[in-house]
């Protein structure tokens, strides 16, 4: 059976304080895109509709009638439509083996924490995958914005390679949308891309700039580029990137937040479930712009 809230523990560790407290080693993209409640596993969302808004065109009239009104005359109507979606919650549950009685008791504390942390980690991850596809759209063109980059990022030598346009065009992209990613912008890319950034930078271009190249050999280390926030993230399937705003692209929905139970069995032993529930959506998808070929 499972414990109840005033029996979850482990050898002393506080099972549900240790799982809600504790910060997961890896990113975890929910803290970029928006987040919500929801009270139903079936909910209701809304994607609008790109570009902006004018009024309805007439016969032989193309040009946007909000330009040029006569002086003493009414403007004509222009309003903001969105698309209605239904959405389904997503349930990421993993769970220990069972721990034995004799292993709690002579077990390293340490040892049955890592195996409740790394729960953690494994959700924090199910559900990085999951925002990552929808953010992407699932790597298909169509309806978002996309991009070819000119070369592969880890082509040798680099020839070919221009990741200052590759990551200009994505921004460019979004503007005629409305949207500017100068305002809380950010690319998603993975490690190997990364890699490839910070080398280009600095044994390609930092001949250019010594003393700041010099800088970044020494940290390993780079936060932002081209104006916008570079998040890592193993989960980015290879050769693509991703140019997204921040807390407005995508909506995290959730449910349930992550909780934990132990399940006890009486004389042999106990295991540890984590759960969490809820589903992203992609609420602006003229807002992201898919690098493609990276």
């Amino acid at each position: 059976m499972a414990d109840t809230s005033g029996m979850q523990d482990i050898r002393g560790i506080d099972v549900s304080k240790l799982v809600k407290g504790y910060a997961p080693l890896v990113i975890q993209l929910s803290n970029y895109v928006a987040s919500m409640k929801t009270n139903a596993t079936q909910f209701t969302w809304y994607a609008k509709t790109s570009g902006f808004v004018a009024p309805a065109t007439t016969t032989a009239i193309t040009s946007n009638l909000g330009a040029n009104v006569a002086f003493g005359a009414k403007g004509p109507i222009a309003e903001q439509s969105w698309t209605k979606n239904t959405g389904y919650v997503r349930k990421y549950m993993l769970e220990t083996p069972i721990i034995s009685d004799e292993d709690i008791a002579s077990a390293d504390v340490a040892v049955l924490a890592t195996n409740v942390t790394d729960l953690v980690d494994a959700i924090a991850q199910l559900k990085n995958i999951r925002i990552w596809d929808v953010l992407s759209n699932g790597r298909s063109t169509s309806g978002i914005n996309t991009n070819a980059a000119a070369a592969a990022w880890d082509t040798a030598s680099f020839t070919g390679v221009t990741m200052v346009e590759d990551i200009m065009e994505a921004k460019e992209n979004l503007r005629p949308y409305g949207y500017n990613p100068d305002r809380n912008g950010a690319l998603l890319i993975d490690s190997l891309r990364y890699r490839k950034l910070i080398e280009w930078l600095v044994e390609t271009k930092g001949t250019n700039v010594v003393n700041w190249s010099s800088e970044l050999a020494k940290t390993g280390k780079i936060i932002e580029f081209c104006g916008l926030e570079i998040v890592v993230d193993t989960n980015v399937t290879d050769n693509y990137g991703l140019v997204f705003i921040r807390g407005l692209s995508a909506t995290w929905h959730e449910f349930k937040g992550i909780t934990a139970a132990i399940i006890t069995e009486p004389l042999i032993g106990k295991k540890v479930r984590v759960a969490c529930e809820g589903e992203c959506t992609l609420d602006h998808p003229r807002s992201v712009n898919l690098i493609t070929g990276m």
